[in-house]
């Protein structure tokens, strides 16, 4: 249980960051004037749960 956790958070972790990488790429592309109207990409993310990420 301890070693599933341990790795869960890993990449629980890894997977935050890639979410929030991508986030500047939109803010940029946003800031560069191809700006959509788009609120799933308004650059206001929601991140899954470590929960929910663990359930996927």
């Amino acid at each position: 249980m301890i070693t599933l956790l341990e790795n869960c958070v890993s990449d629980y972790h890894i997977f935050i960051e890639n979410e929030m990488r991508k986030e500047q790429e939109i803010d940029v592309n946003n800031s560069n004037g191809s700006k959509d109207d788009n609120p799933s990409e308004s650059g206001v993310g929601m991140h899954k749960s470590f929960i929910e990420f663990v359930r996927q």
